[in-house]
């Protein structure tokens, strides 16, 4: 390795570790950034002796001591090119605790990951057991990598018989389980039923990542099919996901890609390590960065770790002050609204959490996105639902038309959903109006609640001891109990045979002998839902669906 890249490289050390930053040294560490990224590029398409000495020569810095990631990407490395006597070496140096500060709880996992990032099938099997959690259970991400290495290796069966073994073991797949499965499905060239898939996750509640869009966008451009390419460009704009550039992930798995695009990574780590008072402020207008929205995602996720809430909100706004040299858009705006929305829900930034900016992202963002004519995907919205407080919910879902429009009547259900679940979780009576209301309305307005909405609903009047239909009898609203049984029988949820009787006798009391007729009729109709289920997953997936996937997964091997 050249001295000058090794004196650029404990230079940039020294800086991180002291946590110190003076202006005038900002421009020299953008430029020094660069080069380090440019080196890290090199050394990772080049033998593993040159990251090996890398590691060596960091090691020499004075009061360098190794982190969680920096050992985790030495493992990565040392995996990628197979050096496993290295590789064991390292894992029993942190099982034996030679790292100061670096918790062993985590190691199972990792030497799993590492394994797996090796290609080797064999020690990722006799590692498969050591994966359980203190209960017994694993978490979802070791299925995904055991699914995603079969999926690899050509073990097509395999791959499937994972996913099903999820669902049997009742781990919840997420997002990053049905990208593995879409990647699958497109390189073994089962395109149609790759999207086919892709189009079912919304009734899923699973976001649809930009990895999946990368996935299905290369199949399709390689097919020359280029009207579904145009068709998933403008999904891909409703969905609010930012292509070809990559976001950067958070730790409410914001993105499912790991990598970061490598001209812009140094920039991301000055930037989460200066705190943005107004002389760093001036330094980084010095540098003359090329502000990119990728870029700018990337930067104020990073800067979740180390910076408050206010520091973050006046960095936004001092980009957005920058005519000509940067404009906020959709992406950059939803995930600001995202960030203040995080703080009600965590407890980062918990001493923020009542002061200052408890109606900005409400009154002022909200605002400015209207006035730059803005328009937010919806599921930017309905993340927001599920992690703001109750009060800043109802304003927002009542101005749901005016921040993301079109919105049509499936977005409109979905939110409608997400809503009665956040109200239904509510202890205490802070909002007059309950589950039931926001059915009736809902109902009143032509959409149609889907099945794991009415999962849900009947979750949450059977742990009140009653059931949805019941409750409306109970309220003498006979015809919206009645139209509640059309609409359960339409989503093919019948509820049980009491629950029938117990309609049949308050319509024939009421003297409706026709909708008593319809209910009997509908007796025959009952539809046997797929013996899959996710306990304890009410509100977001429902069998049928879950079944459908396996079946379009299992029957394209």
């Amino acid at each position: 390795m050249a001295p000058v890249f090794q004196r650029l490289i404990q230079r940039r050390v020294s800086l991180v570790i002291s946590k110190t930053w003076m202006p005038y040294e900002i421009p020299l560490y953008f430029q020094r950034s660069q080069l380090i990224c440019s080196l890290k590029h090199a050394l990772s398409t080049r033998s593993v002796d040159s990251a090996l000495s890398l590691v060596k020569i960091i090691e020499k810095v004075p009061h360098f001591t190794h982190s969680r990631s920096s050992l985790k990407a030495l493992g990565i490395a040392l995996a990628k090119f197979r050096r496993f006597s290295e590789l064991k070496g390292l894992i029993n140096s942190i099982r034996n605790k030679e790292f100061p500060g670096v918790s062993t709880e985590s190691i199972d996992m990792d030497e799993f990951l590492w394994h797996a990032a090796s290609g080797d099938l064999d020690s990722v099997l006799h590692l498969w057991d050591k994966t359980k959690g203190h209960r017994g259970r694993r978490c979802v991400e070791v299925y995904n990598v055991l699914m995603g290495i079969h999926a690899k290796a050509g073990n097509n069966s395999k791959a499937v018989k994972v996913f099903y073994k999820m669902m049997e073991e009742n781990a919840a797949p997420n997002s990053r389980t049905y990208a593995t499965m879409i990647e699958h499905l497109v390189s073994s060239g089962k395109l149609d039923s790759a999207i086919e898939v892709f189009r079912i996750l919304p009734r899923m509640r699973i976001r649809r990542s930009s990895r999946m869009y990368a996935a299905l966008l290369k199949g399709f451009v390689d097919a020359r099919r280029i009207e579904d390419v145009s068709d998933l460009r403008k999904e891909m704009q409703i969905d609010g996901v930012l292509l070809p550039l990559r976001q950067c992930s958070d730790k409410e798995g914001e993105d499912d890609d790991e990598d970061e695009d490598e001209e812009d990574r140094g920039d991301v780590e000055l930037a989460s390590k200066i705190k943005f008072d107004l002389e760093a402020l001036s330094a980084l207008d010095d540098a003359n960065l090329a502000w990119t929205s990728s870029l700018v995602c990337k930067i104020l996720w990073r800067m979740m770790s180390n910076n408050k809430v206010e520091d973050i909100w006046a960095f936004y706004c001092w980009l957005g002050s920058k005519p000509g040299r940067f404009t906020h858009d959709a992406y950059t705006a939803s995930t600001m609204l995202k960030i203040l929305a995080m703080r009600w829900t965590s407890e980062w930034d918990a001493e923020q959490r009542n002061k200052g900016f408890t109606d900005n992202w409400d009154g002022e963002l909200i605002t400015k996105i209207k006035e730059d004519g803005i328009s937010l995907s919806y599921n930017t919205l309905n993340y927001i639902i599920e992690r703001r407080g109750l009060r800043g919910v109802i304003r927002l879902f009542g101005r749901a038309e005016e921040i993301c429009h079109p919105l049509s009547k499936f977005h409109h259900m979905i939110l409608y959903s997400t809503f009665m679940r956040k109200v239904s979780h509510r202890r205490q009576l802070a909002f007059p109006r309950g589950p039931l209301d926001l059915l009736d309305e809902m109902i009143s307005r032509g959409i149609l609640p889907d099945i794991p909405t009415f999962t849900g609903l009947m979750h949450y009047f059977l742990v009140k001891k009653e059931i949805i239909i019941r409750a409306y009898l109970r309220r003498g609203k006979v015809d919206q109990a009645f139209k509640a049984f059309q609409d359960m029988r339409d989503s093919n949820f019948m509820p049980d045979a009491a629950t029938k009787a117990f309609l049949v006798k308050h319509l024939s009391k009421k003297g409706k002998l026709e909708e008593v007729a319809v209910v009997e009729a509908g007796s025959q109709e009952i539809n046997r839902l797929p013996p899959l289920q996710l306990h304890g997953y009410v509100w977001n997936v429902s069998s049928f669906d879950l079944e459908r996937v396996y079946n379009i997964y299992f029957d394209s091997f």
